[in-house]
């Protein structure tokens, strides 16, 4: 999967150049399991509050993540950003 992020009339081509400051923009809220696949990059906040979170080896996840069940994270480069999305916030 690409993804592709348009804002303020600017288009980000391809993720990877997108700065952190946007990921906080983007949320993804999921009721089952999440996984990030090996060499991977992820720019936004990730929400699983029923199931698990995982990112594996040799990714990138820029943004706030909060898995419901466990949160595994293998070998891998994750930058917290603040949530804007998530509840409470």
């Amino acid at each position: 999967m690409i993804l592709f992020v348009v804002t303020e009339g600017v288009n980000y081509l391809p993720m990877p150049n997108v700065s952190p400051s946007l990921a906080v923009r983007v949320y993804w809220e999921s009721h089952d399991k999440f996984e990030l696949k090996r060499k991977s990059q992820w720019f936004a906040s990730v929400f699983t509050p029923h199931d698990e979170l995982k990112v594996e080896r040799d990714s990138l996840l820029i943004g706030s993540f909060l898995g419901g069940e466990e949160t595994e994270i293998e070998d891998s480069t994750v930058i917290q950003v603040e949530a804007k999305y998530l509840a409470g916030n």
